[in-house]
Protein backbone atom coordinates (compact mmCIF):
# COMPACT_ATOMS: atom_id res chain seq x y z
CA UNK A 1 0.00 0.00 0.00
CA UNK A 2 1.58 3.60 -1.16
CA UNK A 3 1.19 5.95 1.76
CA UNK A 4 1.29 10.14 0.89
CA UNK A 5 0.72 13.74 2.15
CA UNK A 6 -2.18 14.97 0.75
CA UNK A 7 -3.42 11.49 -0.82
CA UNK A 8 -5.55 8.58 -0.51
CA UNK A 9 -5.40 4.99 -1.36
CA UNK A 10 -8.60 3.76 -2.88
CA UNK A 11 -8.72 0.37 -4.04
CA UNK A 12 -4.87 -0.26 -4.18
CA UNK A 13 -4.12 2.78 -6.33
CA UNK A 14 -3.13 6.56 -5.44
CA UNK A 15 -5.63 8.92 -5.51
CA UNK A 16 -3.88 12.47 -5.32
CA UNK A 17 -5.39 15.77 -4.08
CA UNK A 18 -6.68 18.30 -6.60
CA UNK A 19 -3.55 20.55 -6.36
CA UNK A 20 -0.92 17.59 -7.14
CA UNK A 21 -0.59 16.61 -10.91
CA UNK A 22 -1.08 13.44 -12.46
CA UNK A 23 2.64 13.45 -13.53
CA UNK A 24 2.98 12.96 -9.33
CA UNK A 25 0.61 10.14 -9.63
CA UNK A 26 2.81 8.37 -12.35
CA UNK A 27 6.01 8.94 -10.67
CA UNK A 28 4.59 7.24 -7.85
CA UNK A 29 3.46 3.95 -9.49
CA UNK A 30 6.86 4.13 -11.64
CA UNK A 31 9.10 4.75 -8.23
CA UNK A 32 7.52 1.62 -6.76
CA UNK A 33 8.54 -0.45 -9.90
CA UNK A 34 11.84 0.38 -8.92
CA UNK A 35 12.04 2.59 -11.92
CA UNK A 36 13.51 6.16 -11.98
CA UNK A 37 10.58 8.76 -11.04
CA UNK A 38 8.93 10.91 -13.90
CA UNK A 39 9.55 14.24 -12.42
CA UNK A 40 6.59 16.18 -10.93
CA UNK A 41 5.89 20.03 -11.08
CA UNK A 42 4.36 21.03 -7.95
CA UNK A 43 2.25 24.95 -7.72
CA UNK A 44 3.80 26.69 -4.26
CA UNK A 45 1.70 29.37 -3.68
CA UNK A 46 2.90 32.17 -1.19
CA UNK A 47 0.76 32.65 1.62
CA UNK A 48 2.44 34.60 3.89
CA UNK A 49 1.65 37.58 6.45
CA UNK A 50 3.20 40.57 5.17
CA UNK A 51 5.88 41.30 8.16
CA UNK A 52 9.21 41.67 8.55
CA UNK A 53 9.28 39.08 11.27
CA UNK A 54 7.47 36.14 9.01
CA UNK A 55 8.01 36.99 5.68
CA UNK A 56 11.16 34.95 4.82
CA UNK A 57 11.53 32.51 1.52
CA UNK A 58 12.81 29.67 3.78
CA UNK A 59 9.60 29.78 6.18
CA UNK A 60 7.62 26.80 5.12
CA UNK A 61 4.57 28.03 7.17
CA UNK A 62 4.53 31.09 4.39
CA UNK A 63 3.94 28.43 1.66
CA UNK A 64 0.99 25.95 0.51
CA UNK A 65 1.68 23.44 0.74
CA UNK A 66 3.53 23.77 3.61
CA UNK A 67 7.10 22.98 1.95
CA UNK A 68 9.96 25.40 1.59
CA UNK A 69 10.06 25.73 -2.16
CA UNK A 70 13.09 24.55 -3.34
CA UNK A 71 13.86 22.16 -6.46
CA UNK A 72 14.32 18.60 -5.43
CA UNK A 73 12.91 18.91 -2.00
CA UNK A 74 11.55 16.00 -2.35
CA UNK A 75 13.32 14.08 -4.92
CA UNK A 76 12.59 15.03 -8.45
CA UNK A 77 10.32 17.90 -7.46
CA UNK A 78 10.33 21.47 -9.68
CA UNK A 79 8.52 24.20 -8.02
CA UNK A 80 6.06 26.81 -10.31
CA UNK A 81 5.92 29.39 -7.68
CA UNK A 82 2.79 32.27 -7.54
CA UNK A 83 3.20 35.09 -5.30
CA UNK A 84 0.03 36.96 -6.10
CA UNK A 85 -1.81 39.50 -4.25
CA UNK A 86 -5.14 38.49 -3.20
CA UNK A 87 -7.98 39.83 -0.86
CA UNK A 88 -6.44 43.29 -0.66
CA UNK A 89 -2.77 41.74 1.24
CA UNK A 90 0.36 42.95 -0.58
CA UNK A 91 2.86 40.27 -0.05
CA UNK A 92 6.54 40.38 0.03
CA UNK A 93 8.69 37.29 -0.08
CA UNK A 94 12.19 37.95 2.01
CA UNK A 95 15.14 35.46 0.49
CA UNK A 96 17.57 35.96 3.85
CA UNK A 97 19.34 33.58 4.50
CA UNK A 98 18.59 31.22 1.71
CA UNK A 99 19.36 31.19 -2.23
CA UNK A 100 16.28 28.62 -3.78
CA UNK A 101 16.30 27.27 -7.19
CA UNK A 102 12.93 26.81 -8.89
CA UNK A 103 11.06 26.40 -12.14
CA UNK A 104 8.65 28.65 -12.80
CA UNK A 105 7.79 32.15 -11.19
CA UNK A 106 4.89 34.68 -11.40
CA UNK A 107 5.28 37.35 -9.30
CA UNK A 108 1.90 39.94 -9.30
CA UNK A 109 2.09 43.32 -9.60
CA UNK A 110 2.74 45.13 -6.02
CA UNK A 111 4.04 42.03 -4.92
CA UNK A 112 7.71 41.32 -4.67
CA UNK A 113 11.18 39.33 -3.21
CA UNK A 114 14.04 41.01 -1.72
CA UNK A 115 17.04 40.12 0.01
CA UNK A 116 16.93 42.05 3.50
CA UNK A 117 20.28 40.11 5.06
CA UNK A 118 23.95 40.44 5.32
CA UNK A 119 24.91 37.87 2.58
CA UNK A 120 24.58 37.32 -0.97
CA UNK A 121 21.57 35.47 -2.45
CA UNK A 122 20.71 33.96 -5.38
CA UNK A 123 17.70 33.44 -6.82
CA UNK A 124 17.44 31.00 -9.55
CA UNK A 125 14.65 30.31 -12.38
CA UNK A 126 15.79 27.30 -14.34
CA UNK A 127 12.57 25.64 -15.83
CA UNK A 128 14.36 22.77 -17.74
CA UNK A 129 13.71 20.04 -15.34
CA UNK A 130 9.76 21.20 -15.33
CA UNK A 131 7.49 19.03 -16.92
CA UNK A 132 5.57 21.89 -18.29
CA UNK A 133 7.66 25.14 -18.49
CA UNK A 134 5.86 27.68 -19.43
CA UNK A 135 8.30 30.69 -18.72
CA UNK A 136 8.20 33.38 -15.70
CA UNK A 137 5.73 36.36 -15.31
CA UNK A 138 7.33 38.66 -13.36
CA UNK A 139 5.22 41.77 -12.93
CA UNK A 140 6.12 42.89 -9.38
CA UNK A 141 9.57 43.84 -8.20
CA UNK A 142 12.83 42.53 -7.21
CA UNK A 143 15.38 43.68 -5.53
CA UNK A 144 17.97 44.75 -2.29
CA UNK A 145 17.74 46.43 0.92
CA UNK A 146 20.51 44.85 2.38
CA UNK A 147 23.19 42.67 0.87
CA UNK A 148 23.35 42.18 -2.84
CA UNK A 149 20.55 39.82 -4.98
CA UNK A 150 21.33 37.69 -7.93
CA UNK A 151 18.22 37.04 -10.83
CA UNK A 152 19.64 33.65 -12.42
CA UNK A 153 17.64 32.75 -15.67
CA UNK A 154 18.89 29.01 -16.87
CA UNK A 155 21.90 28.00 -14.53
CA UNK A 156 23.03 26.93 -18.10
CA UNK A 157 20.60 24.36 -18.78
CA UNK A 158 18.64 24.35 -21.88
CA UNK A 159 15.08 25.55 -21.89
CA UNK A 160 13.37 27.02 -24.76
CA UNK A 161 10.62 29.37 -22.92
CA UNK A 162 10.23 32.72 -22.73
CA UNK A 163 10.31 35.04 -19.62
CA UNK A 164 9.02 38.59 -19.56
CA UNK A 165 10.32 40.93 -16.62
CA UNK A 166 8.04 44.30 -16.49
CA UNK A 167 8.63 45.08 -12.69
CA UNK A 168 11.34 46.68 -11.45
CA UNK A 169 14.41 45.35 -10.69
CA UNK A 170 16.18 47.68 -8.36
CA UNK A 171 18.60 47.67 -5.48
CA UNK A 172 22.04 45.61 -5.90
CA UNK A 173 21.29 43.40 -7.89
CA UNK A 174 22.78 41.35 -10.80
CA UNK A 175 20.51 39.89 -13.27
CA UNK A 176 22.54 36.46 -15.52
CA UNK A 177 20.88 35.49 -18.26
CA UNK A 178 22.70 31.51 -18.38
CA UNK A 179 19.62 29.69 -20.42
CA UNK A 180 20.49 28.45 -23.83
CA UNK A 181 17.80 28.92 -26.53
CA UNK A 182 15.76 30.84 -23.96
CA UNK A 183 14.46 34.69 -23.94
CA UNK A 184 14.01 36.95 -21.25
CA UNK A 185 12.23 40.30 -22.28
CA UNK A 186 12.70 43.42 -19.72
CA UNK A 187 10.40 46.31 -20.40
CA UNK A 188 10.54 48.22 -17.33
CA UNK A 189 12.51 51.58 -18.25
CA UNK A 190 12.52 52.56 -14.59
CA UNK A 191 14.96 49.60 -13.40
CA UNK A 192 17.87 51.29 -11.59
CA UNK A 193 19.50 48.04 -9.94
CA UNK A 194 23.48 48.85 -10.01
CA UNK A 195 25.14 45.12 -9.97
CA UNK A 196 25.58 44.54 -13.70
CA UNK A 197 24.06 42.10 -16.40
CA UNK A 198 25.65 39.24 -17.30
CA UNK A 199 25.10 37.20 -20.78
CA UNK A 200 26.59 33.59 -20.00
CA UNK A 201 23.60 32.04 -23.01
CA UNK A 202 20.72 32.74 -24.52
CA UNK A 203 18.77 36.12 -25.64
CA UNK A 204 18.00 39.03 -23.56
CA UNK A 205 15.33 41.26 -25.54
CA UNK A 206 15.26 45.07 -23.62
CA UNK A 207 12.20 47.58 -24.63
CA UNK A 208 14.11 51.09 -24.58
CA UNK A 209 16.71 51.53 -21.72
CA UNK A 210 16.12 48.51 -19.06
CA UNK A 211 19.50 48.16 -18.11
CA UNK A 212 20.37 49.54 -14.75
CA UNK A 213 23.55 51.09 -14.03
CA UNK A 214 26.10 48.23 -13.85
CA UNK A 215 28.29 46.91 -16.54
CA UNK A 216 26.49 44.40 -19.36
CA UNK A 217 29.24 41.93 -19.71
CA UNK A 218 29.63 38.77 -22.43
CA UNK A 219 30.59 35.80 -21.84
CA UNK A 220 28.27 34.28 -24.63
CA UNK A 221 24.37 35.37 -25.25
CA UNK A 222 22.40 37.97 -27.77
CA UNK A 223 21.47 41.39 -26.47
CA UNK A 224 18.45 42.07 -28.41
CA UNK A 225 17.03 45.62 -28.81
CA UNK A 226 13.06 45.26 -29.54
CA UNK A 227 12.59 48.83 -29.37
CA UNK A 228 14.58 51.40 -30.03
CA UNK A 229 17.22 52.04 -26.96
CA UNK A 230 20.33 53.92 -25.98
CA UNK A 231 22.26 51.57 -23.67
CA UNK A 232 24.38 54.45 -21.60
CA UNK A 233 25.78 51.03 -19.70
CA UNK A 234 29.29 50.54 -20.29
CA UNK A 235 30.11 47.02 -22.47
CA UNK A 236 33.01 44.42 -21.45
CA UNK A 237 33.11 42.11 -24.36
CA UNK A 238 34.98 38.68 -22.94
CA UNK A 239 33.67 36.68 -25.86
CA UNK A 240 31.90 37.97 -28.83
CA UNK A 241 28.98 39.75 -28.18
CA UNK A 242 25.94 39.66 -30.62
CA UNK A 243 23.33 42.57 -30.37
CA UNK A 244 20.58 42.03 -32.76
CA UNK A 245 19.11 44.91 -33.54
CA UNK A 246 15.80 43.53 -34.40
CA UNK A 247 14.66 46.57 -37.21
CA UNK A 248 15.24 49.10 -34.43
CA UNK A 249 17.45 52.12 -34.44
CA UNK A 250 19.69 52.04 -31.39
CA UNK A 251 22.69 53.99 -30.02
CA UNK A 252 25.49 52.62 -27.40
CA UNK A 253 26.58 55.60 -25.29
CA UNK A 254 28.81 53.55 -23.03
CA UNK A 255 32.40 52.37 -23.46
CA UNK A 256 32.95 48.82 -25.05
CA UNK A 257 35.98 47.34 -23.98
CA UNK A 258 37.66 43.76 -23.54
CA UNK A 259 39.03 41.27 -25.89
CA UNK A 260 36.08 40.00 -27.37
CA UNK A 261 34.43 40.77 -30.77
CA UNK A 262 31.11 42.61 -31.40
CA UNK A 263 28.50 41.47 -33.79
CA UNK A 264 25.76 43.34 -35.14
CA UNK A 265 23.35 41.46 -36.40
CA UNK A 266 19.35 41.64 -37.55
CA UNK A 267 16.70 38.87 -37.03
CA UNK A 268 13.77 41.12 -38.70
CA UNK A 269 13.19 41.41 -42.48
CA UNK A 270 13.50 45.51 -42.30
CA UNK A 271 17.03 45.82 -41.12
CA UNK A 272 18.23 48.53 -38.34
CA UNK A 273 20.79 50.32 -37.15
CA UNK A 274 22.99 51.59 -34.16
CA UNK A 275 25.09 54.14 -33.20
CA UNK A 276 28.33 54.12 -31.39
CA UNK A 277 29.40 56.86 -29.55
CA UNK A 278 32.11 56.10 -27.08
CA UNK A 279 35.98 55.41 -27.97
CA UNK A 280 35.46 51.98 -27.72
CA UNK A 281 38.64 49.85 -26.74
CA UNK A 282 37.66 46.08 -27.29
CA UNK A 283 40.19 44.21 -29.67
CA UNK A 284 38.24 41.10 -31.25
CA UNK A 285 36.28 41.11 -34.56
CA UNK A 286 33.64 43.66 -35.29
CA UNK A 287 31.34 42.53 -37.59
CA UNK A 288 28.47 44.05 -39.58
CA UNK A 289 25.85 41.28 -40.88
CA UNK A 290 23.69 41.88 -44.09
CA UNK A 291 20.83 44.71 -43.30
CA UNK A 292 22.01 46.39 -40.60
CA UNK A 293 24.08 49.87 -40.10
CA UNK A 294 26.86 50.32 -37.39
CA UNK A 295 27.37 54.27 -37.29
CA UNK A 296 30.14 56.10 -35.68
CA UNK A 297 28.92 59.18 -34.34
CA UNK A 298 30.68 62.04 -32.06
CA UNK A 299 33.76 60.50 -30.85
CA UNK A 300 32.55 56.89 -31.68
CA UNK A 301 35.80 54.74 -32.63
CA UNK A 302 36.78 51.24 -33.14
CA UNK A 303 40.50 51.88 -34.09
CA UNK A 304 41.75 49.03 -31.66
CA UNK A 305 39.18 46.40 -33.28
CA UNK A 306 41.41 43.54 -34.74
CA UNK A 307 39.26 43.56 -38.02
CA UNK A 308 35.94 45.00 -39.46
CA UNK A 309 33.46 42.47 -41.84
CA UNK A 310 30.91 44.15 -43.36
CA UNK A 311 28.78 41.05 -44.61
CA UNK A 312 25.90 41.16 -47.45
CA UNK A 313 24.02 39.44 -49.70
CA UNK A 314 21.97 39.83 -52.98
CA UNK A 315 19.26 41.68 -51.30
CA UNK A 316 20.89 43.85 -48.29
CA UNK A 317 24.33 44.89 -47.52
CA UNK A 318 25.29 45.51 -44.19
CA UNK A 319 27.07 49.29 -43.92
CA UNK A 320 29.76 51.16 -41.65
CA UNK A 321 28.51 54.47 -41.72
CA UNK A 322 31.42 57.49 -40.26
CA UNK A 323 29.68 60.33 -41.30
CA UNK A 324 28.59 60.89 -38.05
CA UNK A 325 32.10 61.09 -36.68
CA UNK A 326 32.84 64.58 -35.14
CA UNK A 327 36.34 63.74 -33.36
CA UNK A 328 39.72 63.92 -35.40
CA UNK A 329 42.35 61.39 -36.12
CA UNK A 330 39.91 58.65 -36.40
CA UNK A 331 41.29 55.32 -38.65
CA UNK A 332 39.55 51.68 -39.12
CA UNK A 333 42.70 49.08 -38.62
CA UNK A 334 41.36 46.64 -40.76
CA UNK A 335 38.20 46.48 -43.25
CA UNK A 336 36.73 43.34 -45.61
CA UNK A 337 33.76 42.47 -46.95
Amino acid sequence: MLHRKNSQTVFGKTALSSKASLLAAVALAVAGLGATAVRADTVATWTGANNSSNCYWGNSANWSPATVPINGTPSGTTYDVIINTSGGNVNHADLSGLSPTIGDLSLASGDSIYNSGGATETLTIDPSAMASPAGSTIVGDIGSTGNQIVLNFGNGNTSNVTSTISGALTGSLTLILDQPSGIVALSNTSNTYTGGTVLDAGTLSITGSTLGTGAVTFNGGTLQTAGNATVANNIVLNTTGTIDLDGSADAAAGAISGTGGLTIADSSTTGGSIALRSVETYTGLTTVDAATVLALQNAGSIADSSNVTVNGTSLAVGELDVSGITASGTSITSLSG
